[in-house]
């Protein structure tokens, strides 16, 4: 049984995060940046007394972001991060998406942490490419990148 998925605009593309792994959403607060880490970790912020980093997801899967308004949290189990993204759509149900990987190829890095999905938006008659983000493989690359 498919879980509701959050959706997430980065630019102009959308991304999807099964609610078990979001936490929470929040208004972007003053980040801390790391030196001599990776462009997409954009640095890290204290959320309620816990230490977070912070990805840029739009730097992280190549996707043109440009108002990252909202820092979606989630959790793998690993601890929190915060993903860098445009805005918070909404909770959409994942019940009847289709899943493909065609799209992608083999060798491409968004295929090792985003799967496929065309879903219907709440307020929209066609369907929607949204790209299924695979929170655990996405929060441990950006450790290995």
């Amino acid at each position: 049984m498919a879980r509701p998925i959050l959706i997430l605009r980065v630019g102009s593309k959308f991304f999807g995060v099964d609610i078990e792994y979001a936490k929470s959403v929040i208004a972007p607060l003053p980040l801390t940046e790391m030196p001599k880490s990776p462009s997409y970790l954009v640095g890290v912020v204290n959320v309620r007394g816990s230490i977070t980093p912070v990805m840029d997801l739009g730097a992280r899967v190549d996707a043109d972001a440009k108002e990252k308004r909202r820092i979606c949290i989630v959790d793998a189990g690993s601890g929190p991060a915060g993903l860098l993204v445009d805005d918070v759509l909404e909770v959409a149900d994942a019940e009847s998406a289709k899943l493909t990987d065609e799209w992608f190829g083999q060798s491409s890095f968004v295929s090792s942490v985003a799967r496929l999905r065309l879903v219907h938006f709440a307020n929209d008659d066609d369907e929607s490419i949204v790209l299924i983000l695979d929170i655990p493989s996405l929060l441990s690359a950006r450790i290995a990148a």
